[in-house]
């Protein structure tokens, strides 16, 4: 994480061909599912207010004219819990509902600063579960994880680390980055 520089990459399994060079690694666009609450609510949550032991909503809840209606995934609920614990226990009613407190557009341009490409219409509370119209790559979360272990720092990954020419010129050198 302190340099952006990948140490391995995986996009396929070994022995087997790799369909017109398909990546699973860089190409591959799925929803991040609840991988995204640390990126969409969490950290604009402390950004704005709240703290790591704030009380936090965990109830069945609708929001909005469409009746949005997140459920946790074992169906259990606790009325209020601390933020820490909502997020240990990946309660997806504590994050829509956060969301819903902080702003979705601060949810959706943090997640935008950590570098996960977004279209307009992931800017929902949806976005909150990894509701997001395209998806992301692995690639691209471990990318922007990098910042968590780095300070707040999110480096540009690069897989190459420096390029020189016959000549001994260098042509890329991400080894000083």
């Amino acid at each position: 994480p302190q340099t952006g520089g990948v140490a391995a990459l995986v996009g396929g399994r070994a022995g087997s061909p790799v369909f017109r060079g398909y990546n699973r690694a860089t190409q591959l666009k799925r929803s991040p599912g609840s991988a995204i609450k640390p990126l969409a609510v969490y950290t604009p949550a402390l950004q704005n207010g709240y703290y790591y032991d704030s009380q936090v909503k965990d109830t069945l809840k609708s929001y909005g004219t469409n009746k949005y209606t997140p459920k946790n995934w074992n169906g259990v609920y606790s009325g209020e819990l601390p933020l820490y614990e909502a997020l240990a226990l990946s309660k997806n009613t504590s994050a829509v509902w956060l969301l819903n407190k902080i702003g979705i557009q601060k949810g959706y341009a943090s997640v935008k600063r950590f570098g996960i490409p977004l279209s307009k219409s992931d800017n929902n509370l949806s976005l909150a579960l990894g509701g997001m119209k395209e998806g992301v790559s692995p690639y691209e979360m471990a990318a922007a994880y990098t910042a968590f272990a780095n300070q707040g720092v999110k480096y540009q990954p690069h897989l190459i680390r420096k390029i020189v020419d016959s000549s001994g010129k260098v042509i890329v050198d991400n080894s000083k980055v």
